[in-house]
């Protein structure tokens, strides 16, 4: 995205990097801080990366780590437009979404839940056969083949998707806990996200729309066992994280804020 363009990593010789040409798998670790310039909102992440992984036939990215923002030097126009490209990644964020749910401000603050249902597409042939296919052609070194696999993964996962008519209600997919400022979020897979208040111009093959709904930006949270995750009064997630589809997806470390970050009241 733009803000990613104007991102340097000013010392990507602290990655180690490792490519599974059969898998289709990139991870990466680092014992040290990956140092990010971010030009484009004004901060210095200090990033300790505690696992990443691109898995290019599934189409997932997960990583995970501690981070710390210190502000760069700028000019007041400078600080200006960070401030701007700050509000901007704010507004409809998980950060944002999970803050306006506890304090029960989704329909002031933009946001509407569905439930989403779906199959998996039978076109579509499991994950793991995909990947013992694309081995053994790659090994054969038979090209046609290895590509009519890989051409398999890019299929769409889901077919026959719809949406509930009636919105969910908060009260449905969180609840307190007894640990002060810690929320448990338990949501039905598959959680639909919409945020009225920004446009998504972008096709996601994987990512359901109803004709009939407009380019709202929209997201899809589904959860992994235990069938809950936790949250605090920041917004951000502190237990294993869900699976997050759509918009919330692309937001990655070029759109990162502080975890304390507070946005301009509006």
């Amino acid at each position: 995205d733009e803000n990613a363009k104007n991102c340097v990593v000013t010392n990507p010789n602290v990655l180690n990097l490792a490519f599974n040409r059969t898998r289709q798998t990139l991870d990466a670790s680092s014992d040290e801080f990956l140092v990010v310039d971010n030009k484009a909102m004004g901060y210095r992440v200090k990033f300790l990366l505690k696992d990443f992984q691109s898995d290019h036939l599934a189409n997932v990215i997960a990583y995970g780590g501690e981070r710390l923002f210190e502000e760069l030097p700028g000019s007041a126009a400078q600080k200006k437009k960070w401030h701007e490209k700050r509000e901007e990644a704010y507004y409809g964020s998980a950060m944002h979404f999970f803050r306006s749910l506890y304090t029960n401000k989704l329909t002031e603050d933009g946001f509407i839940m569905y439930h989403l249902t779906r199959q998996l597409n039978p076109n579509r042939p499991p994950e793991d056969v995909i990947r013992q296919k694309a081995k053994m052609f790659y090994e054969r070194r038979m090209k046609d083949s290895l590509d009519y696999w890989n051409n398999l993964a890019t299929l769409s996962k889901y077919y026959r998707e719809s949406l509930s008519k009636i919105p969910v209600m908060p009260y449905e997919v969180y609840q307190t806990t007894d640990k002060s400022g810690v929320f448990a979020f338990r949501p039905l897979n598959y959680l639909y996200v919409v945020y009225t208040k920004k446009r998504d111009e972008v096709y996601n093959k994987d990512l359901y729309r109803p004709l009939d709904m407009p380019n709202y930006e929209a997201s899809v949270v589904t959860l992994f066992d235990p069938g809950y995750a936790l949250f605090d009064m920041n917004g951000i997630i502190i237990s294993q994280p869900p699976l997050l589809e759509g918009a919330w997806a692309k937001s990655r470390l070029s759109d990162l804020l502080p975890v304390d970050y507070v946005p301009d009241v509006k």
